[in-house]
This record gives structure tokens, C-alpha cells and sequence, in this order.
């Protein structure tokens, strides 16, 4: 049970294989049955996730006997000693160490012209994030957040330089509004395992968390906030609601596998946010082991390139990864991506491109092109919507060897795609069954780019259905041991 929120999930699910993928030659092909992962087939997602109270024994302090000066207005904030509209004082007069704290603040407007640096055990809590206001004044980030410390219930409006610093484990920002923040809402540092951010809300930031170095044993919680307007960083425009980047490109810091023995691996969870204009990435994960993606909303991407502008971005050799439940509208690149990962499961995602947006090139893409020395395994794609991009879903490897080995693309339903519904190639071991293609330019195209990417037996292309397809043809199959090609339909 994590400390600073409580939440009940209910999640029905479905583990198996979709009709048609047993039929034939396939049956007997091992490595491909079953499908490895789980996906949701009916899901209910909690109510607004409240803020716990804090345990009887931490003990309480009134910032209002350290206020100076002010009305509390916006006009005439709260003014306290050390800059901290009497906040600062008020955690400066707690006994040394002490285990538990909470500094409490009423409604109204506190002047922070210093920095809200919190030492372990201390908490700031207001009287919700509308009526309790910190509005930054003076230089510097807006605070730090060291072991099991927190900011509750409470605005913060900074003065456009950098956000909160979480530095230790167990930190927390529940219910919080933070705005006009240079850079980072929240940087969380490698040590700070845990950190917990819900039902808050990011406006006007580069980036809403920025979490670096975690190798994704952190188990951090991303629960129900909403974030917009994120910033963009010119060129061409890095600006994303949630960043995990576990080093530089060079992986410099990149994660070991198998983890640590003093860190083993937890699962963070981001789920049920609510992400829209974003500059770059609305999700984007480098290097991180162990995260589950679920429920969220991402909405118009703003700026365009290759490769930037996905709603969900994973790259440089995640592992262990669930996207599931998502919906993701007006991408301008992939809208799901997954770069060099594996262990990795895309299920039940809904991503839809209007007319009046440019196509994306693809709505679900996943690619090992960028990393010809690494194999990435098990890639499940299936029970997903996708509409109005290029392609539908574009799984693809390296044009001097297949570098993606076992992938299945299964029960997906793509719609009014210019290109193609499917494209597969630089794979070994694909399964490609059961999906639905309407008002496509192709149906599935094996072995894409020219028939550059080879596709390596054992291989499926087992029950699908093109209605309304321009172009029915299939080209550059695979033959030999190990393949089955049956039961497809296609229309034009």
C-alpha cells in the first residue's frame, strides 16, 4: 500500500488466443502459442483518487502565527520570515529529526520568494489547490522534496524558472496545481524510489516529470493528473507531459539486466492522466525496465518531425513494458511507439486521427532499425483501434538481418488508412491473425521497404479480413517449414 493515496481497481481479464490462431500448421508451431500477455477486456477505472490523511501521530503545525505581513490576497500575498510567506519559518520552528510533520496552510495567497526545501518526514498541505496559493517571487526552483515528504492540496504558480526537486524515496505531490515552470514540474533524482504524483495538474511546463537514472526499478505511481500546454524547446520543440530517460542516447547509464540485487525491479504505473498539447512526447520512456502504461488520455501533439509527436514513446531498450487502454487523438508522428524494447505489449489502445489532422505515419509503430546490434524479443500487438493514419500497424526490423524475434499481431481493427493496414518485416517468428482492415491503400505487406527486411519462419498470416482494400495483392512471403498462409480475406 503506497502512503499518500488510496485507490480500488478493477480489472477483468482474458488470457489467450484469438479464434483462428490455433487452425492448421500453426498448432504446432510452439514458440508462438499462446499469446505471452494478458490483456483487458473490461476495465473500471477508479473515481478521483483523494489524498489519505496523515497518520495521528505527525504532528501538526499553523503556518498563521509566522505570517508577517499581506491580506492573503492575490494582490497582497501573505508575506513570512526566510521567504516563504511564514511557510519556511513554520518548518524551521519543528524539532530536530523529526519522524513526522505537517505544516498546515489556510485559504489564501503565500509570497514564496525563497525556495520550499522540505526535510525528510515534512509535509505542506493546504486547503485545496483553488484556495491555497504559492506564488514564486525570487530566484531559484520552487522547492525540494527530500525522503517521505510532500506538498498536498495546494497551487503553485512559479515565476518561470525550474519546478520541485524530489531527492528522496516516498516523496509525494498529491492534488497540487503547478504552473508556468521553466523546464521540469518535477525532477526526480535516481534515489527518489516511489514517488507518488496524483490528481494533480501541470500547466505551462517543458516537462510535467522529468525522472532520470531510475532504470525503471523505481515504482513510481502517475495517477489521474491532468497535464497541458507543455512548452516547447526550440528546435523542434522537446516538450512532454511525463519523461523517463534513463541516460543519454549513447546509454551511458544504461540499465542492467538482470537488476541490481539491492534494487529489484517494481513497476511503475502511469494511468488515467489526461495529457494534451504536448510539444514533443506525450509519454516517452528511455531505458526503463517494468512499466505499465494504462488509461490515459493523450491529446494533440503540437509540433511535427520524424519521430517526434508520438502520444506514447518507448526506445532504447525497454523491457517489460504493458500500454494498454489508452486513446491517443491528433498525433503528428507513430502514435504508440516501442524503439529497440521488448517483453513489450500494446493491447486494447484506441488511436483515432481526425481528416482534418495530416496522417501520421503510423498509429501503432514498433521498430528495431536504430539498434542493428540488439535483438528485441516479444512483441504482442493486439485488441487495439486504430484509424486515419498511414499505416496501422508497422512492426519493422533491420534491413541487414531480422532483429525482432517473436512478434504477433493479433485481433486489431485499423480503418482508413492511406497505405496499408499492416506492414512486418526484419522479423523472425511473426504472427500476423484475426485482424479487421477497412478502407485501407494495401492489406498486409510482408517484408516492407522494398522488400529490404527479411521475415524469418516460423511465420502465420492466419484469418484476417480486408473489406474496401485497394490493394489486395501479397508479396515477398516466406516459405518453407513453419509457414502457414490461410483463411485471409480481401475486397477492394
Amino acid at each position: 500500500p503506497l502512503p499518500h493515496f488510496s485507490a480500488t481497481i478493477l480489472v477483468v481479464v482474458l488470457v489467450g488466443v484469438p479464434t483462428g490462431l490455433t487452425s492448421g500448421r500453426l498448432a504446432q508451431l510452439a514458440p508462438l502459442q499462446p499469446i505471452q500477455s494478458a490483456f483487458a477486456v473490461e476495465e473500471t477505472h477508479p473515481p478521483p483518487l483523494r489524498c489519505n490523511p496523515f497518520p495521528s501521530s505527525c504532528l501538526r503545525v499553523s503556518v498563521t502565527p509566522f505570517i508577517q505581513s499581506g491580506a492573503g490576497t492575490a494582490s497582497s500575498p501573505w508575506v513570512g520570515p526566510l521567504g516563504g510567506g511564514g511557510i519556511l519559518a513554520a518548518v524551521a520552528s519543528l524539532p530536530p529529526n523529526t519522524a513526522c510533520a505537517v505544516v498546515l496552510c489556510p485559504s489564501g495567497h503565500f509570497d514564496l520568494s525563497g525556495s520550499l526545501a522540505l526535510p525528510a518526514g515534512v509535509s505542506v498541505a493546504g486547503n485545496g489547490s483553488t484556495r491555497t496559493v504559492l506564488h514564486k517571487t525570487g530566484r531559484g526552483h520552487l522547492g525540494v522534496l527530500q525522503t517521505r515528504s510532500s506538498l498536498r492540496s495546494l497551487a503553485v504558480i512559479g515565476n518561470g524558472g525550474d519546478g520541485v526537486k524530489v531527492a528522496g524515496p516516498d516523496c509525494a505531490a498529491c492534488g497540487v496545481a503547478l504552473s508556468n515552470v521553466f523546464l521540469s514540474g518535477f525532477r526526480v533524482a535516481d534515489a527518489a524510489q516511489f514517488f507518488s504524483l496524483v490528481n494533480s495538474t501541470l500547466v505551462d511546463v517543458y516537462y510535467g516529470i522529468w525522472a532520470e537514472a531510475t532504470c525503471g526499478y523505481a515504482g513510481h505511481r502517475v495517477l489521474g493528473n491532468a497535464v497541458g500546454l507543455t512548452r516547447a524547446l526550440p528546435p523542434p520543440g522537446q516538450g512532454m507531459g511525463f519523461n523517463y530517460d534513463n541516460g543519454n542516447a549513447d546509454g551511458l547509464l544504461n540499465c542492467t539486466d538482470p537488476p541490481p540485487p539491492l534494487r529489484p525491479a517494481m513497476v511503475n504505473l502511469i494511468q488515467d492522466n489526461h495529457i494534451a498539447s504536448f510539444g514533443q512526447f506525450g509519454i516517452a520512456v528511455a531505458r526503463g525496465h517494468g512499466f505499465t502504461v494504462r488509461g490515459n488520455t493523450v491529446l494533440h501533439g503540437v509540433h511535427s518531425g520524424e519521430g517526434w509527436g508520438n502520444a506514447i514513446h518507448f526506445e532504447h531498450s525497454c523491457r517489460d513494458v504493458l500500454i494498454e487502454g489508452n486513446f491517443a487523438s491528433h498525433p503528428v508522428g507513430g502514435s504508440i511507439s516501442a524503439t529497440g524494447s521488448s517483453n513489450v505489449t500494446i493491447a486494447n489502445n484506441v488511436v483515432r486521427v481526425e481528416p482534418t489532422t495530416p496522417p501520421s505515419e503510423a498509429c501503432i509503430i514498433a521498430d528495431n532499425n536504430r539498434h542493428p546490434v540488439v535483438l528485441a524479443s516479444g512483441l504482442s500487438i493486439v485488441n487495439n483501434i486504430v484509424s486515419g493514419c498511414n499505416v496501422g500497424v508497422d512492426v519493422w526490423g533491420n534491413s541487414s538481418a531480422a532483429t525482432f524475434d517473436g512478434v504477433t499481431i493479433a485481433g486489431n481493427k485499423v480503418a482508413n488508412t492511406t497505405r496499408g493496414g499492416v506492414q512486418l518485416g526484419g522479423v523472425i517468428r511473426g504472427t500476423i491473425a484475426n485482424n479487421t482492415i477497412h478502407d485501407a491503400g494495401a492489406f498486409v505487406t510482408i517484408s516492407a521497404y522494398g522488400g529490404n527486411l527479411t521475415v524469418v519462419p516460423p511465420f502465420a498470416l492466419v484469418g484476417n479480413i480486408g473489406v474496401r482494400v485497394a490493394d489486395c495483392s501479397l508479396s515477398h512471403l516466406p516459405h518453407g517449414p513453419g509457414v502457414e498462409i490461410s483463411n485471409n480475406q480481401c475486397g477492394g
